[in-house]
């Protein structure tokens, strides 16, 4: 699968993806025995219990593609298992929440990344585990991804930590979009810049970069900065030329000039003014 995927062996190697066999007692027995207790596999999250109290218990990984999730310091804290079969549900399981494992605080792909990101002084930001693989196998090595989870502040600041330069590549389509101006609020919030990947082409950048290796980075370097983006996309949804046109843009665009220091709002007024076709002391 992964081979079908474009993934070489170095890269799976260097990222440890592996696979859990589709059985409840293939995990467990092992971990019972190396002197693990039960309480502990089940707060890990890689073993289950069909009832609260019932002494009996389970792998939670069977049959799947698995992903370690790595701490800053290069630890596995958790795991990722994407399914392999097209009844298998849910088609990502996650570890569940615990002492060392919170995925609101971790980023896939941050601790190959860190060095990579603190040379360009940018880091991109994509939604998936394929979505950082291919473009890292690919020489775009500066690259992370929401570890399951809605971007957040703890992530924004794991990579303060390196760089204040950040670049968007979402899927393109409406729900990627959503995700994208979530991102924007949280990253300005913590004082980050951000650029978002436009010309994806309803792809995700896993595919993208397998069709079109060099493409990816020209897009990367040719990112928009996220307000003119917005301004853009706003714009071409409505007739600017009627009062109802301009008042919607207006009333999206205005949550995200509150972030802004002074001399920022005043350029991205002069932008949008001229797009509506308004004088600036009115927007």
């Amino acid at each position: 699968y992964l081979k079908k995927r474009g993934l070489n062996e170095e890269t799976i190697e260097e990222f440890r993806l592996g696979y859990a066999p589709d059985s409840f007692e293939e995990l467990y027995p092992v971990l019972l025995k190396k002197g693990i207790s039960k309480n502990v596999l089940l707060r890990s999250g890689l073993a289950a219990q069909r009832n609260i109290g019932e002494d009996k218990i389970y792998d939670k990984f069977r049959g799947r593609l698995m992903f370690p999730i790595f701490d800053y310091m290069g630890k596995v804290c958790g795991f990722g298992g994407r399914a392999l079969k097209a009844d298998q549900e849910p088609k990502y399981l996650n570890s569940s929440e615990n002492p060392i494992y919170s995925k609101s605080k971790v980023l896939y792909g941050f601790y190959h990344s860190k060095k990579f990101i603190k040379e360009e002084d940018k880091a991109i930001v994509v939604e998936g585990y394929f979505d950082v693989l291919l473009p890292y196998q690919n020489g775009v090595k500066n690259i992370v991804a929401s570890s399951g989870t809605a971007f957040t502040s703890d992530q924004a600041r794991l990579i303060k930590r390196l760089t204040e330069n950040v670049v968007t590549a979402f899927d393109s389509d409406d729900a990627g979009f959503e995700a994208t101006k979530r991102t924007y609020f949280i990253l300005a919030g913590e004082g980050l810049n951000m650029k978002t990947v436009v010309g994806l082409s309803a792809k995700d950048p896993a595919d993208y970069v397998l069709e079109n290796r060099e493409g990816f980075r020209n897009l990367i370097n040719e990112a928009k900065n996220f307000v003119s983006f917005f301004i853009e996309k706003l714009v071409a949804g409505v007739d600017t030329t009627k009062i109802d046109g301009r008042n919607k843009v207006i009333s999206e665009v205005l949550p995200v000039y509150k972030e802004m220091p002074a001399i920022t709002k005043d350029f991205y007024i002069r932008e949008l003014a001229a797009k509506l076709n308004v004088q600036e002391q009115f927007v």
